[in-house]
């Protein structure tokens, strides 16, 4: 049998050199890659290794180009490691400070694994690289009760026009407490990542547009009634899941526009045949649950028999008033047969192969955030290990 050889992660100093040079810039041919790579099965996709962050451990100094910096946050320029007590709040844009000791070189490699666990780019670690105030903030805003409370929050408030108020000044300031709260969960997130990295994030910037919406809405108008539409839209953007959801739309258009195309056709062929056939035989009033008389009304019949809602009712006068009943059998079978079972079925298959697609391009994503915190992580303890080698050489 011939030796498999590893595809991920690989070791020695060959893939050392290879990974130093990809830090360097010089080696961009991993990147793009996940983007034009299939999710085979059995097989891991490559990783891009351009965009991590260079160890802080080994040269404070060597390390203070923003440009390896994780999003958000700007390494630290001091050659010695700042204690965390001593470490500035920064608002605007966060520092990374490199750590202080051992201790604090396996917590941070701990938590770059544990976000890598959880998928999380800009987790625990990077608030760990800060000051505490930083983390204090980020711990609040990822807690779990913090996420429950501000989900639970947007649901009532979706849900508040259709409550019975007893006096409009107490739907009045239940809506202000609840923009209140939206206000503190934006201003949390806002402070601990900064607030530069918080306003390139486009989400939170219409967020934050439709929350000032919403306040000039409750104070002007009694009950609010403006900024109705934008509620839901304030959910889409804070959720990560359902943002990726409306994102994929568009990308199932293309899967989905011949097999749309292929069923108009289907329905209006049909409609103008229906029109001929059974013009004058059902009533206007939908009585018998479909209208034949003109184009638009048989269109709208036939669309409804294509979910077999009105079957067998829009049968039983054609069959009953023509006077070949074996053409109305033909015509609605042959509906049924052809849209219900080919086409429907066929624009069911479409969607999920593009949502399949869809699932596979998020799994290379999940991959590449995932080896991007273990390489860091083990980056973070071979510095520590390169350290006690030489200081053993040293006492030697």
């Amino acid at each position: 049998k011939k030796k498999r050889t590893p595809a991920w992660p690989e070791v020695g100093a060959e893939a050392d050199g290879k990974r130093k040079e990809e830090w360097a810039g010089r080696g961009g041919a991993t990147r793009g890659a996940l983007q034009h790579t299939p999710l085979l099965r059995g097989q891991r996709p490559p990783v891009d290794y351009s965009g991590m962050q260079a160890d802080p451990c080994r040269e404070p100094a060597a390390a203070s180009s923003s440009a390896s910096a994780p999003a958000g946050f700007k390494v630290a320029h001091q050659k010695i490691a700042v204690p965390k007590g001593k470490r500035a709040f920064q608002l605007l844009e966060k520092l990374w400070y490199p750590p202080v000791d051992e201790k604090d070189v396996f917590e941070r490699a701990v938590l770059h694994i544990q976000d890598a666990i959880h998928n999380n780019p800009h987790g625990h670690a990077f608030a760990h690289a800060s000051d505490r105030h930083t983390r204090f903030f980020y711990n609040i805003w990822r807690h779990t009760a913090t996420r429950i409370a501000f989900y639970a929050t947007i649901l009532a408030h979706l849900t508040l026009p259709f409550w019975r108020w007893p006096s409009p000044s107490g739907r009045r300031l239940v809506e202000t407490l609840i923009m209140l709260l939206y206000t503190i969960a934006i201003g949390l997130e806002g402070l601990s990542f900064g607030l530069i990295a918080f306003c390139k994030d486009p989400h939170r910037t219409v967020q934050v547009a439709i929350l000032v919406l919403m306040f000039a809405d409750t104070l002007l108008c009694s009950p609010p009634m403006l900024t109705l539409p934008l509620r839901p839209v304030f959910l889409l953007l804070a959720s990560r899941n359902l943002r990726m959801v409306a994102a994929s739309v568009p990308s199932t258009l293309s899967y989905l526009s011949d097999i749309v195309i292929a069923l108009a056709l289907f329905l209006i062929v049909y409609a103008v045949v229906g029109t001929r056939l059974f013009y004058g035989l059902y009533d206007h009033d939908w009585a018998d649950d479909a209208v034949f008389d003109d184009f638009a009304s048989s269109l709208i019949s036939l669309f409804i028999l294509l979910t077999t809602e009105n079957y067998p009712m829009a049968l039983y006068p054609a069959y009953e008033r023509l006077g070949y009943p074996a053409i109305a059998l033909l015509y609605f079978w042959s509906f049924l047969i052809l849209g219900g079972t080919l086409i429907l079925s066929t624009l069911l298959g479409a969607v999920v192969e593009a949502y399949r697609d869809i699932i596979a391009l998020r799994a290379l994503r999940e991959h590449r955030v995932e080896a991007m915190g273990i390489v860091r992580a083990f980056e973070l303890l071979r510095s520590v290990r390169s350290k006690a080698s030489r200081s053993s050489s040293i006492s030697v």
